[in-house]
């Protein structure tokens, strides 16, 4: 049995052994567990800005996809009126052949090559003009009534003229070879030839005169479009509306000032307790002044289209953050004995403290970004926007305090390293716009920030990724230009 004196040695004896300094490389053999080894993460440096693009380019096509362009469509009509008015001609069964002196006379003559009037009743053929009897053709006035200054189209003469008297045929290209005046077919089936006359809009007097019986209408088969000066009209009036769209693209910017607050909700827990250093983090008092920041901004737009908007802008930022956790400091405070028959147990038992780190930064940021409105009816619309950017630490402090009592303050950046806080951000948000008067907009929109950068990057063991909510109020101005 042991006396009182000798118990005492051996406790100071075992005190002896744990009240040791800390070893040099504690912290390398715990970080791990601690602050588990960074990760790459390449993602966030090409989502954002292939987000951006797809969105864009998604909106520009939508609104700018090509269209059919009237001059193409009339052009496809005509060409499916002249294929059935030539369809229909050709399957016309022509008169029987009469034997008079006329036909006998032909059967010496060579063949010609003969087209059909498509306008014509009787479907008489008509010999094609050749070099040897190209002839200018003759072209008949109107007859105009004395004391009327009233003109007659060429289908009225003709029925006037078919009224009163016969007409002889007017040769087009010459005359046709075997034919004389006196030929002994019946004047009602004498084939009436008529000058081609330009066309005209078709109109009810046009309509009701070319209804009579007995009207010949005018040879159309004769005038006819080559393709290829049709394909180049064609091509010149889309470039010319190509054009006049490129003009006519709307012109309108918009500028206004933007104010936001930004609070950091995000909770810290640990990855891992330990015994010797960092053993638990508060998480209780989240919902603090301390986590609330804002933002101050200026940007302008322009519209690509009448909803989509590129924006870009400059901001001011201050934000906070407040985190508090428990550590040791690596001493023994007191120590626990336990006797029990035949052996003895001692517990030491650590200092604890409590630290706190309230910290305050000022960014000045840049950012580009897009906004797509929706919704829009005139004076109140929706928007979707997403942004990314940079922010430079301008300046920032953090006050440290253990159990309750101020420590120390540390400045940021240092002179050192001026970027040692600059950090990327994205920004996604949708908000409500409604309209102020003829010029003005005033918007309100939930955001979402996140911040890829550390706050405590190499200074502590803890590395903080803040997110931040905010809702946005801007008020913008438009400037409208067309050209």
């Amino acid at each position: 049995m042991l006396s009182d004196k000798e118990f005492e040695d051996l406790i100071r004896q075992k005190m002896a052994a744990h009240d040791e300094a800390s070893p040099t490389d504690g912290w390398k053999k715990i970080a791990a567990d601690i602050r588990p080894p960074k990760k790459r993460r390449p993602i966030w440096w090409w989502v954002g800005p292939l987000l951006l693009l797809l969105t864009g380019s998604g909106i520009y096509y939508i609104y700018n996809k090509p269209v059919v362009k009237p001059a193409e469509t009339a052009t496809t009509v005509s060409n499916k009126e002249d294929k059935t008015g030539a369809s229909a001609s050709a399957n016309v069964n022509p008169e029987p052949e009469k034997n008079n002196s006329s036909t006998a006379i032909n059967s010496n003559q060579p063949k010609q090559n003969k087209i059909t009037e498509p306008g014509s009743r009787a479907q008489t053929p008509q010999p094609i003009a050749n070099a040897d009897n190209l002839t200018k053709p003759t072209r008949r006035k109107p007859a105009v009534k004395s004391g009327s200054s009233r003109s007659y189209s060429s289908a009225e003469q003709v029925a006037r003229n078919r009224n009163n008297k016969p007409t002889a045929p007017v040769n087009i290209g010459g005359s046709i070879p075997g034919t004389s005046s006196n030929s002994e077919v019946p004047q009602k089936e004498q084939p009436q030839t008529v000058t081609a006359n330009p066309i005209t809009p078709r109109t009810a007097a046009t309509d009701s005169v070319n209804k009579q019986p007995g009207i010949i209408k005018p040879d159309t088969a004769q005038i006819s479009t080559k393709p290829d000066s049709v394909a180049a009209e064609n091509k010149a009036l889309a470039q010319e509306q190509e054009t006049d769209k490129k003009k006519n693209k709307p012109k309108t910017w918009e500028a206004g000032f933007t104010f936001a607050t930004r609070y950091a909700f995000r909770k810290f827990t640990p990855n891992a307790t330990d015994n010797i250093f960092i053993t638990d983090i508060n998480t209780r008092n989240q919902n603090q002044p301390e986590r609330l920041g804002y933002e101050f901004g200026f940007n302008v737009a322009r519209a690509l289209t009448d909803n989509f908007f590129v924006e870009t802008g400059i901001a001011w930022l201050q934000l906070k953050e407040n985190l508090t956790y428990t550590y040791t400091t690596g001493t023994i405070d007191t120590i626990v004995v336990t006797a029990t028959p035949g052996q003895t147990n001692i517990n030491p038992v650590y200092k604890m403290e409590e630290r706190q780190l309230a910290s305050s930064y000022a960014y000045g940021g840049w950012r580009l970004g897009a906004t797509y409105y929706f919704w829009n009816n005139g004076r109140q619309r929706f928007n979707f926007s997403v942004a990314g950017g940079v922010n430079l630490l301008v300046r920032g402090e953090t006050e440290e305090s253990r159990n309750g009592q101020f420590s120390r303050k540390v400045v940021f950046p240092s002179r050192a390293n001026i970027l040692e806080q600059a950090n990327y951000n994205l920004l996604v948000g949708a908000g409500y716009n409604t309209r102020l008067g003829q010029k003005l907009d005033l918007m309100l929109m939930p955001s979402l920030n996140y911040f890829m950068g550390s706050t405590f990057k190499e200074r502590e063991p803890l590395g903080l990724r803040p997110y931040s909510l905010g809702l946005n109020i801007a008020l913008k101005r438009r400037f409208s230009r067309q050209n």
